[in-house]
C-alpha cells in the first residue's frame, strides 16, 4: 500500500514539490511544538539578558563560551526529539504511511535538527548579547557593541573552530541515532550510553598509554596534522552515527 501511495504522489508531484509538501505537512503538524521550542529558548534568553544588563555584564568571548556550552545542550535536546512521533503506534503510523519516500522523510527531519537547530543557536546568541548590551545602556548609561561572533572565531582560530564543529557533529550523531533507535526517553539513554562508552574508551586509553610508554618511544613529528587526523575522524564517526540512523530509519516498521 505504501509502494502505491508513494508512486501516486511521486507522479503529481515534480520538481522538489512533493518534498515542499512533505515539509508543509510536518509544520502544521509540529508547529505549535516548534513554537514552544524556539520560542521559549529565546524568551529565556532574552531574560538572562536583561537580568546580565541589569549586572552590568556585557557581551564577551566569555559570553559566547559559556552560552556554547547552553547552545550545544539544545542542539543534543532537538537531536534526540528528531523521531519522538516514534514513541507511540499513532506516530509511527502516521510518520510511515506518509505518502513520501523514506530519505525524504529522514533528510527533512535532520535538516529540521542539524542546520535549524544551529540557525536557532545562533540567533540565540544575539537574542542574549542583544538584551544584555541594551539593557545595561539604558540601566547603567554606557552603550557597548555586541560581541561578534565573527570576531570570537578570528580570536581562537580556525583550527579550534573545527575541532568544535567535528564534536558538534559526532554529538549530534551520537543523539540522532539514538533517537530513532530508542524513541522513549531517548535524550536520557543517549547520555547514558555516552557516558558509558566515554568510560570505557577513556580506560583502554589509559592502559594503552601505558603499555606504550613503557615498552615504545612515541615521537610526534607534526602535532598539528595529528590534531586534523583526530578531528577528521571525530567528524567522520559522526557522520557514520547519522547514516547508520537512516539505515535504521529505513528498516523501521508500524508494528
Amino acid at each position: 500500500m505504501e509502494t502505491t501511495l508513494n508512486k501516486d504522489f511521486n507522479s503529481s508531484s515534480h520538481n522538489g514539490s512533493m518534498f515542499m509538501k512533505l515539509a508543509k505537512k510536518m509544520f502544521i503538524e509540529n508547529r505549535k511544538t516548534l513554537l514552544m521550542l524556539c520560542g521559549g529558548y529565546l524568551g529565556a534568553l532574552a531574560v538572562v539578558g536583561i537580568w546580565s544588563g541589569f549586572n552590568e555584564v556585557y557581551s564577551s568571548s566569555t559570553t559566547i563560551i559559556i552560552y556554547y556550552v547552553f547552545a550545544a545542550l539544545m542542539c543534543s535536546v532537538v537531536a534526540s526529539l528528531m523521531f519522538h512521533d516514534f514513541t507511540t503506534k499513532e506516530g509511527r503510523i502516521n510518520a510511515l504511511m506518509t505518502p513520501a519516500s523514506r530519505p525524504g522523510k529522514f533528510w527533512l527531519r535532520l535538516i529540521a535538527v542539524l542546520p535549524g537547530s544551529m540557525l536557532l543557536a545562533f540567533a540565540g546568541y544575539y537574542v542574549l548579547a542583544g538584551f544584555m548590551n541594551l539593557t545595561a545602556g539604558i540601566t547603567h548609561d554606557v552603550w557597548m557593541p555586541v560581541y561578534s561572533a565573527s570576531a570570537f572565531v578570528k580570536w581562537i582560530g580556525g583550527k579550534s573552530i573545527w575541532m568544535s564543529l567535528a564534536s558538534f557533529i559526532l554529538s549530534e550523531g551520537m543523539f540522532i541515532f539514538g533517537a530513532i533507535a530508542w524513541p522513549r526517553k531517548s535524550f536520557l539513554k543517549t547520555l547514558l550510553v555516552q557516558a558509558g562508552i566515554g568510560f570505557v574508551c577513556s580506560t583502554l586509553m589509559v592502559f594503552a598509554a601505558r603499555f606504550i610508554i613503557h615498552n615504545y618511544t612515541v615521537i610526534v613529528n607534526d602535532p598539528e596534522m595529528l590534531l586534523w587526523i583526530a578531528t577528521i575522524v571525530t567528524a567522520l564517526i559522526g557522520m557514520a552515527l547519522i547514516y547508520a540512523a537512516y539505515v535504521l530509519f529505513k528498516r523501521k516498521t508500524i508494528i
